[in-house]
Formats: structure tokens, sequence, C-alpha cells
């Protein structure tokens, strides 16, 4: 039997109706009628004028169209169902589009996208991140597989009668989806769509409430820094602007401008390095400038009493390192404005410059703004060395800008941003203690002692020596 044969084998336990005996004809792509009887087995047919009553309805295999006969639509008309195994293959008016739907359990369940009771019913046999999806984000997931036409009153095997169809709350918005969604393990889903003035937008879900309350946090900065941006020549077109909240089926969203150009972490051209980094560098020193009317209300006690809630268990060695690095991280300085997260992917870039700067989520405020250029570092280490975040702690922390093989020069970068070296060691210890606090606070990251150990406790011990070397607190150059 042929691969389409076997395939559609496979199938025929979906689609034959319940309680109705018969056997099911498949049309190949390789011309051949394979009639399928209830035992899955038959003979290869020579004529599809042999069909007689106990065929029950037709698979029509990938290909397969040019072997249908010109009278088809009146030989098929007395089946209780006929399915083209193709997405764009309709032979018969009046189809429905079906597809694969892939579970955890790497079961390939055949349903209907558009049938919200059916959706329903498969939720908990899903991977847990797409348990919480929207349903009209979820159908996006599902593979196109087949057009189906069901004639009278069969009911399709493990499914129950198809009810009308429900195309969500924002049909206008799914009409406008430009693209697949993309998916975050913190709960974040991220869709794009293409607006009326034909620009590129995103459409941000939150799943969790951790998420929705980053996403609110990131579009209340957006909207608050915004008259500051726009008076920027360096910042005005690099910043993404906000088009308000929605709710998907019950899941808050929010729409923001989608920037255009790529992420930094794509780019390996040696000789545009440079100047893309002197390009970032001159973006770090617009943002420590912006007035401090520019910078929204920032609360760190709730960072601070998470950490410590982390490291409870761990030596009290740990606990003492940690308190005292935010003790440093809490001297009074002038506040500046926080870009979150200001790694390698977060940087987009276009024609040899950077193009936008994303991921606001976690933004806020900070009392070193060379904390960029840490966020900066860490992720190039990361990424591009693919070295541990403990270990790249302790290299950036020191009296001298440390030598990377791999083209990052830490000092020009401070030299263009107007930072010291000691600003940047401040810049490092906010930074892997931010990035800790916000990866850490969302439920649905996986092994949580690992995590801890590997984003907390090891850049903490690997922090000790520096935290005990200085001898005073340090005012900032900004």
């Amino acid at each position: 039997m042929s691969d389409d044969g076997s395939r559609s084998q496979s199938l025929a336990s979906w689609l034959l109706p319940a309680g109705v005996s018969g056997s099911l004809l498949v049309l190949s792509s390789s011309d051949s009628l394979i009639r399928i009887d209830e035992d899955w087995t038959g003979p290869i047919l020579r004529n599809i004028d042999d069909l007689d009553q106990s065929v029950v309805g037709i698979v029509i295999g990938p290909g397969a169209q040019s072997s249908l006969p010109e009278d088809f639509e009146q030989k098929f008309a007395g089946l209780r169902f006929v399915l083209t195994l193709h997405p764009n293959l309709s032979p018969l008016q009046g189809d429905r589009s079906w597809g694969l739907l892939n579970t955890r359990k790497g079961k390939l369940c055949l349903i209907d996208p558009n049938d919200d009771l059916i959706l329903k019913r498969f939720r908990p046999s899903l991977w847990k991140r797409d348990r919480f999806l929207p349903l009209s984000v979820l159908r996006r997931r599902i593979t196109p597989l087949a057009s189906l036409r069901v004639a009278g009153n069969a009911c399709l095997t493990r499914m129950d009668v198809a009810v009308e169809v429900a195309l969500g709350d924002m049909p206008h918005l799914e009409d406008n989806i430009a693209g697949s969604p993309s998916f975050q393990d913190k709960g974040k889903v991220t869709i794009p769509l293409l607006a009326g003035d034909r620009n590129f937008r995103f459409l941000k879900l939150a799943l969790t409430s951790s998420t929705y309350a980053d996403l609110e946090n990131a579009h209340a900065v957006l909207d608050h820094i915004k008259p500051f941006i726009e008076a920027s020549s360096v910042l005005a077109k690099i910043i993404p602007s906000t088009h308000g909240q929605i709710d998907i089926d019950g899941k808050s969203g929010w729409v923001e401008t989608a920037l255009p150009g790529r992420p930094l972490s794509q780019i390996n051209d040696s000789k545009a390095l440079p100047s893309l980094l002197e390009d970032t560098a001159r973006i770090f020193r617009a943002i420590a400038q912006l007035p401090e009317d520019a910078v929204p209300f920032h609360d760190t006690t709730s960072r601070s009493n998470h950490l410590r809630a982390l490291v409870s268990n761990a030596d009290e060695q740990d606990m003492m390192t940690l308190d005292r690095i935010l003790a440093l991280l809490e001297q009074p300085h002038r506040m500046h404005l926080r870009k979150s997260d200001m790694s390698l992917s977060n940087i987009l870039v276009e024609s040899g410059a950077v193009s936008g700067l994303i991921d606001w989520d976690e933004s806020g405020s900070t009392k070193w703004p060379a904390v960029h250029i840490a966020d900066f570092a860490l992720s190039w280490t990361w990424q591009r060395d693919n070295l541990a975040r403990a270990q790249t702690v302790s290299m950036l922390l020191g009296d001298r800008p440390p030598a990377l093989d791999s083209g990052l020069d830490i000092g020009h970068m401070l030299l263009l941003s107007g930072m010291s070296m000691r600003d940047f060691t401040y810049g490092v210890l906010e930074s892997y203690l931010d990035h800790a606090h916000h990866e850490l606070k969302h439920a649905i990251i996986g092994d949580r002692r690992e995590r801890v150990s590997n984003l907390l406790l090891d850049p903490i011990r690997a922090s000790a020596q520096f935290i005990n070397s200085l001898e005073r607190p340090y005012e900032s150059s900004q």
C-alpha cells in the first residue's frame, strides 16, 4: 500500500461515522483506489465506478484530483463524507476546513478549528503553553490538512455534531493576523498584525497574572515617556508606540507598533558590528540623559523581598552578600529610565543602524544607567561567547574592562556613553539581580531549584569577592 494509503488508514478510525458500518474508499496520489473495510484492509479497485452501497466515504489523497472523473460530484452525492487531504483542494462545494492538532502525548487529532466545543474539549490534552491560549489564537496553531464535506446526519467518531462556527470576540482583528504567533514560556503570546494603514503591529497577549502585570507596566511606561522620546533625535524612531488594550476570549492584550529590522543577535558581520556597537552606546547615553521627569515611578521593594525569599534557604554567606549588594544599589542617586532587558535579542538593526528597542515589559527606573551596557554585555557573553551567567559576572566585575575575543569593546562603549568602569560594575550587579527577579517570578518557568541556582545563587557567589573589596559607597558619574 502506498504512503498515502497508510496515512488515510490512520485517519479512517477518526472519520467513519459512529455506528455506521461500511467501507472507506481512498483515492491516493498514485492514482490507486484503495477500499478499506471495517478491519482497515481491502483490495485495490480498478475503477471508481466500482463504488457500491457499502462505501460510506472517500478520502482523496494529495495530488489525486487529476484522477477524479468529470462527473465526480454526482458520483459522490450519496456518500456520507468526502475528505480532501490537502488544504487547497475542495472538490465539492460547501466543504469545511479541517486540520491536525498535536497533543502532548504525540497524538495527531483531526479537528475543525472553527468548532469551539471541540477546541475546549481538546485543551486539557495539549502542551502546557497551548492550554492557556485564547481559542482565536489556538486556531492558528492547527496545521491545515484537509477540507471535509459531511452529508446527512452522520457524526464523526470522537467528535460531537458540528456546532455553529465561532470566530472569536474580534473577527476584524483575526482577519488581519499576518503571521504565526510566537510563545514565551513565562506566558506571553506575540501575534503580528497588518493594520489598516498597511503598517505592521504586534498584539501581545498575557496568559498569566504576572505576565498581565508586565504588559500593563510596559504600556504605562511607553505612554509616560512618549513626549520625552519624541523630543529626542536619537530615540524618537526606535521606541514602539502603543495602540491600546483589547480583550480576546477573556485574555487581555496590548497592541503596539512593530518596528523594522532584525535582532542584533542575528548579525554576524564583523565589519558591521563596530559601527552598530557605537550606535548602541549613543542610544544608551541618550536614555541616561533623559530628564528625571521622564522616569516612571518604580518600587524596588518587591524585588528585594522576592530575592531574599529565594535565597532564604541558602548559606548564610549568600544572604549576607545579597543584602550588601541590595544596600549598595539602594544608595541615594538621581533616577534614570530603566529599559528592561537590553539584550541583543531586543535591539533591532536595519541598514547598518539600530532601528528599534523592543520588549519593555519590566521597565521602570534605576539609579545605575550603566545597567543597559551591563544587560548588553551579559547577553553578549551568553549568546556569542557561550558563558554561564556566574562566569560572566565574575569576569565583568573589576577595575578594568575585560577583553573579549568576540569583538565587544566594553571600554569604548563606556567612553561613548559617558560612563565609568565603576558605573558599569554597579550596573552588572543591578542587571543580574533584575534578570533573576523577573525570570523567577513567573510560575510557569520550569525547574525551580536549578534556575534559582543558575540565575541568582551562582552569580551572588561570583560577586562576593568584589563586594567584599568595596570600602565605601560609590557616587555615580551620571
